[in-house]
């Protein structure tokens, strides 16, 4: 199997059944290994980690499905997998197990397109509906993002005093809202950012709190959010536990 080694954070993206069939939700690990690990933790990660199932996700990678091999070539992770992979389900099941290899794959930032190959062989495309696995990105698969996905910091990550959010949204006016929040719930700091587009287009934001108090040490968590146009109260929230350290 090729090993590839990439920097980055390591994001396991999952299926959320329970909240919307169709959206990713995405568990995290904080390490720095090789694609071809987190694509192989990937699918076990779901029946075999009890904080995956407490969770409720779950994978539509079917059982037995074998990473057979993974190379970079330029900004394309070319991923082999075996031929159960290609098997079962519906075309929900089949765009929801490509967007799930997506979504982890371009969770390093050197990924930005993802070829799916089936028993070694380059396929165009999946299933009875015809499904494309060849160059292909998060761009083809928006549908299944939550409207603010936080690629970094990753839960339980120790940060510094400096945190460094990075992610995308769809959010109202491109607006994104932060708050630090103790582990007793006290809001110790907050903030607002924008993403480079949003109401109805997708942005990208990359943006550094850097001004939390020194006293600020331990188990906080990140909550990541937008407020409503219509009441402004806080929807699409994404919390994100972290140790300042």
């Amino acid at each position: 199997m090729g090993m590839i080694a990439l920097s980055g954070s390591m994001c396991i993206f999952l299926k959320d059944p329970i909240k919307d069939p169709k959206c990713l939700m995405f568990f995290q690990r904080v390490a720095r290994r090789s694609l071809a690990w987190l694509l192989e933790s990937h699918w076990i990660a779901a029946r075999d980690t009890a904080a995956e199932a407490g969770d409720g996700v779950v994978t539509y990678i079917p059982e037995g499905t074998q990473l057979l091999n993974v190379k970079v070539v330029g900004a394309t992770a070319l991923i082999d997998v075996s031929k159960d992979f290609a098997t079962g389900g519906g075309s929900l099941s089949m765009m929801g197990r490509i967007a799930e290899i997506v979504y982890t794959a371009t969770s390093f930032s050197e990924v930005k397109r993802v070829t799916i190959r089936i028993g070694g062989v380059s396929v165009e495309q999946i299933g009875g509906e015809g499904i494309d696995v060849s160059d292909i990105g998060r761009s083809d698969y928006m549908d299944y993002s939550p409207i603010i996905l936080v690629d970094s910091p990753v839960p339980h990550q120790a940060v510094s005093h400096d945190i460094h959010i990075v992610g995308m949204s769809n959010t109202f006016e491109a607006g994104i809202n932060y708050q630090v929040i103790s582990a007793e719930g006290t809001v110790i700091f907050e903030g607002y950012t924008m993403a480079s587009s949003g109401t109805g287009t997708w942005g990208t934001f990359d943006h550094l709190i850097e001004t939390l108090p020194a006293s600020v040490i331990g188990d906080v968590v990140l909550k990541v959010f937008e407020y409503s146009p219509k009441d402004s109260e806080p929807i699409n929230a994404v919390f994100i536990p972290l140790t300042i350290v």
